[in-house]
């Protein structure tokens, strides 16, 4: 699904622009529209737009305004300006804010479909990403602690040339020449006939070890 804001403050083109959109796009975008430069800006706040199709001259702050103050809480948006000013300034500025299109009106509904298919495929390309970032860290939030009880039982049981404990500080980004241990001992006072399962005391230790790896105080074993 892909979330598309119109700024426009003639209704005809806002209408148009949803009609060609639902002709082309069925069922793929959820179309939201403002008409001033202010409602724009508080419309993108709220939404938060995949894909925005701005006007320049719009009553209040401008088109471009309004674009530069939007940036700065979704800088990945993608803008395509829709204008019938033909001057050099407003299409330079909307070069400089990284628009992907300046189209002059009006705009036949084959250029704006073709646009609309390349801030598509833009968004999706962003959003593999992003995914694949979330696996990357996904897996070493699982990995990093696993290389870090090896270094720990590396420095205790080798001596400090060999070269398993030397790849452990390579892959733990690890400079110190010298190491110590730390041993902490977790548990809460026990209540006559009360003690707590294994399985709640691993989730403590557990709570208790990334938050001191959290901040970065020290680095223990599980």
């Amino acid at each position: 699904m892909y979330k598309i804001m119109l700024a426009d403050d003639e209704g005809i083109v806002i209408d148009s622009l949803t009609y060609i959109i639902r002709q082309n796009f069925d069922g793929e975008c959820r179309v939201e529209s403002a008409k001033t430069g202010r409602s724009v800006i508080e419309l993108a706040e709220s939404f938060r737009p995949d894909i925005a199709f701005m006007d320049i001259q719009m009553p209040g702050i401008n088109g471009i305004e309004a674009m530069k103050e939007i940036k700065k809480n979704n800088p990945n948006l993608i803008f395509i300006v829709m204008s019938a000013y033909d001057k050099f300034d407003y299409a330079q500025e909307a070069i400089n804010l990284g628009v992907l299109e300046y189209l002059h009106k009006p705009v036949n509904q084959k250029k704006i479909v073709g646009v609309l298919k390349k801030a598509m495929d833009m968004v999706d390309s962003r959003r593999k990403k992003r995914s694949r970032d979330l696996e990357t860290k996904e897996k070493l939030e699982i990995a990093v602690p696993m290389l870090e009880q090896g270094f720990i039982m590396a420095g205790l049981l080798q001596a400090r040339d060999r070269p398993g404990l030397e790849n452990y500080k390579s892959l733990l980004d690890i400079n110190e020449s010298h190491m110590f241990v730390l041993v902490l001992e977790f548990g809460d006072e026990k209540k006559e006939q009360e003690a707590a399962g294994p399985v709640e005391a691993g989730v403590r230790l557990l709570g208790s070890y990334q938050q001191i790896r959290r901040r970065n105080i020290c680095r223990i074993s599980a």
